[in-house]
């Protein structure tokens, strides 16, 4: 995707006489407009981050049950910012999946060479990936009722 393509006409120009460059992707309320993968590969760092700064949170003896609501509050939230407008194929649906589980993991101190089952990992949450479809669905619907002028 272009922004501001060549034959789209003389270009962009600000108030004051100021071209704009053309670019292929920007990032606009945090999140980059044209690759889903370069949106996704910034969120899963920032999401890690997140993860990290609460360390002391899940060393800690609070219960597994606050643990998670802390991770579904503080983690989850950036890294499904902005999920809604992703392409998303199986093989970024399993990288997602792959990447929700290990910061699952980290935030319930499992240990991967545990070798923990994804029933004792999710316990009664559902896939990420499912989360992101009903996100998706529900801005498809919301974007299908938007009137048109």
């Amino acid at each position: 995707m272009l922004v501001n393509m060549d034959d789209a006409g003389p270009g962009i120009t600000t108030t004051v006489g100021i071209a704009l460059k053309q670019v292929e992707d920007f990032k606009y309320l945090g999140s980059y407009i044209a690759d889903s993968r370069k949106d996704y590969n910034t969120r899963k760092g920032m999401a890690w981050t997140a993860c990290n700064k609460l360390q002391k949170i899940w060393n800690s003896k609070i219960s597994a049950a606050l643990k998670l609501k802390f991770f579904k509050a503080c983690v989850e939230p950036v890294l499904v910012y902005g999920c809604e407008t992703w392409t998303i194929n199986k093989a970024f649906q399993n990288r997602i999946d792959g990447s929700y589980t290990r910061l699952l993991m980290r935030a319930q101190n499992f240990s991967w060479k545990k070798h923990p089952t994804k029933k004792l990992i999710y316990g009664n949450l559902p896939p990420i990936s499912s989360v992101i479809a009903q996100r998706r669905a529900r801005f498809a619907g919301h974007c299908m009722r938007q009137k048109t002028n």
